[in-house]
C-alpha cells in the first residue's frame, strides 16, 4: 500500500509540474507576444525576439553605482537629478563588468 501512495504522490506532483511549466512558458508567450505591437505576431518571430532579449540581458553588461548617503542631509527634492547631488558625487563608486568594458572598446559596426 505504501508503493502505491508513493507512486500516487509522484503522479500528482509529475502532473502539477507539467501544469505550473506550461502556464508559465504559455503566460512569458504571451508577453512577448503582446510586448509591442510594431512587431510581428508570428510563432518564429516571436521565438526570435525572445532570443534576442535574453541575448541582450545576458550579454549588456551589468554597472553597478554605490554611494554612501548615510549621516548626511540634502536639499535636493526627488524630482531633481541626483547625480548633480554634491553626496552622489563626492562618495559614488562605479564598478563595471570585464564584458561591459570589453563592448566599449568595440567598434560600433559589429553590434548592427
Amino acid at each position: 500500500t505504501a508503493i502505491v501512495w508513493f507512486g500516487c504522490v509522484m503522479g500528482f506532483f509529475v502532473i502539477f509540474c507539467f501544469n505550473i511549466v506550461f502556464y508559465e512558458v504559455k503566460a512569458a508567450y504571451q508577453f512577448v507576444k503582446n510586448r509591442s505591437d510594431a512587431d510581428s505576431d508570428k510563432f518564429y518571430r516571436v521565438i526570435m525576439r525572445c532570443l534576442m532579449l535574453r541575448q541582450r540581458h545576458k550579454y549588456s553588461g551589468k554597472t553597478r553605482n554605490l554611494f554612501l548617503a548615510r549621516s548626511y542631509f540634502t536639499d535636493t527634492e526627488d524630482t531633481e537629478d541626483a547625480e548633480k547631488s554634491q553626496i552622489f558625487e563626492d562618495t559614488r563608486v562605479v564598478t563595471t563588468s570585464w564584458w561591459s568594458q570589453l563592448t566599449q572598446k568595440l567598434p560600433p559596426r559589429l553590434f548592427k
